[in-house]
């Protein structure tokens, strides 16, 4: 058998090229663009929640001794739980075993811990610290020198840039 032809030698009648058409293709394409629209509206809606929800603050905390070169700068951001800060210092006292903490302080002088560090040789150091603290409720900072015997001694302090 010869392509195209039956065995009789008659001519095969062409069949139509199949083509895929929709029977409507407005509804279609206007279904499509609103799921379209509809999850574009989603996404960006959980965007906006979660830029809205992070509060980010700065503070520069200075040191309290005569020569004054400590220094710190702290970023701090809201959380669920309370606060995220970040913790740059530089110029503290490198003495072996040194602790250091850096405290939230309230207007009326009540204050919550953020955590406890230790400076490199050089005075340095970079942490990242969570505290129960929130944001608004206390406007200073302040970093202390633990001590074995006795009271802990302040060596920076400084004003949270709401």
């Amino acid at each position: 058998m010869l392509h195209g032809f039956r065995s009789e030698g008659r001519p095969r009648p062409a069949r139509p090229a199949r083509r895929f058409r929709l029977a409507r293709p407005l509804p279609v394409a206007v279904a499509a663009a609103v799921a379209g629209a509809a999850v574009t509206l989603g996404v960006m809606s959980v965007i906006d929640r979660t830029a809205r929800s992070e509060r980010v603050y700065a503070a520069t905390l200075h040191g309290l001794s005569t020569d004054g070169s400590a220094r710190a700068s702290a970023r701090l951001a809201s959380l669920p739980a309370g606060t995220s800060v970040e913790l740059s210092v530089s110029g503290l006292q490198p003495s072996p075993g040194a602790v250091y903490e850096l405290w939230c302080i309230r207007d009326d002088g009540s204050r919550m811990s953020a955590g406890t560090f230790r400076v490199d040789r050089s005075g340095e150091a970079y942490v990242h610290l969570t505290t129960a603290a929130r944001l608004g409720e206390y406007h200073r900072l302040s970093v202390e020198r633990a001590a074995r015997h006795g009271p802990a001694t302040r060596v920076m302090a400084g004003q949270v840039a709401y």
